[in-house]
């Protein structure tokens, strides 16, 4: 069933854009490059988004949690291989007390709400504007064929899976798993000190060389939120007499530079989504034309062939020495 669905870039600007273009408001997706409080105080996140090396059969590392096979909330299998990313942020955002999920989300929740989850993954599955969305952010690829090729073990697979508090409950979201993973009561306002053990000790299982993770959080829209709260500072400020030097001023310019931040950063993901989004081939193929006709095609291949032979001396290398 992975047919019709791209493979998409594990990164938080391909998530946001994702819900938002589904008509998600008021969150968005951010990258963690650590778990410190500071940090998670700051973003105040709602959901993380856990991605590993993906080991299956006797490789398979031991799970810890229980399976909670009368779990209350919302959860979907993966049925198809593609998608796992955007099963993985859907599957957290129908758990979120969102009041906006847009039309075609809150159509699908309240369909399949009292489905099982491997119904719940077809019917995700079949949406057609979800796979729209989803393969818009695909990469061209003129070689890519229909059918994907299936993975042997030799093959680095990789999975998304989802932590966040339901019902007073610290889940594991796994769209592979037949049920949810119940790993314990938490409080609601320290649920990720609980989530960051548990994934700490995930990544204990992998060799220590093993770096191939990534860790990105659900969180409040910071765009809308910097700008809600400067205009509240504003409001006060302007029933003042006097604010030159009150320290309301001084969180009005700090709030001011972490919005003009977020709108930079808006900016590069804009940029980098529009990158994305562009066929590129024919730009690639005019430029092959060109080379070829000034007789510098075949050098350029010799090269390429040198580089690509060079890494993989290099991974072969990095394995042994593993």
């Amino acid at each position: 069933m992975s047919a019709g669905w791209s493979l998409t870039e594990s990164d938080p600007s391909v998530f946001s854009a994702i819900l938002w273009e589904l008509g998600v408001k008021g969150v968005e997706v951010e990258e963690l490059y650590g778990l410190d409080a500071a940090l998670l105080e700051d973003l105040q996140p709602q959901a993380f988004i856990f991605l590993f090396k993906y080991l299956g059969g006797e490789r398979a590392p031991a799970r810890a949690g229980r399976q909670d096979t009368n779990f209350r909330g919302y959860f979907a299998h993966q049925v198809i291989e593609n998608a796992c990313g955007t099963l993985a942020i859907l599957n957290a955002t129908m758990n979120l007390n969102l009041t906006q999920l847009g039309p075609e989300l809150s159509n699908l929740k309240d369909f399949s709400s009292q489905l099982d989850p491997q119904t719940k993954g077809e019917v995700l599955t079949n949406s057609e504007v979800l796979r729209q969305v989803h393969n818009s952010f695909a990469r061209s690829d003129p070689f890519q064929l229909d059918e994907a090729r299936p993975a042997t073990e030799d093959d680095d697979v990789y999975h998304f899976i989802v932590y966040l508090p339901i019902d007073g409950h610290l889940y594991e979201l796994d769209g592979l798993q037949p049920w949810p993973l119940d790993h314990g009561a938490v409080d609601a306002s320290r649920w990720t000190d609980k989530a960051k053990e548990v994934i700490q000790a995930r990544i204990a299982t992998y060799p220590a060389n093993e770096l191939h993770f990534n860790l990105m959080a659900i969180c409040e829209d910071r765009l809308a939120n910097l700008q809600s709260r400067i205009d509240a500072l504003q409001a006060v400020q302007g029933s003042a007499v006097d604010t030159s030097r009150s320290d309301a001023s001084l969180d009005l310019a700090h709030l001011q530079s972490q919005l003009s931040d977020e709108q930079a950063k808006r900016q590069r993901w804009a940029f980098d989504n529009a990158l994305r989004r562009h066929n590129h081939v024919g730009l690639v193929h005019a430029l092959l034309e060109q080379l070829a006709k000034a007789g510098q095609l075949s050098a350029e291949i010799e090269q390429a062939k040198a580089k690509a032979n060079e890494q993989r001396e290099r991974r072969r290398a990095a394995q042994k020495a593993s």
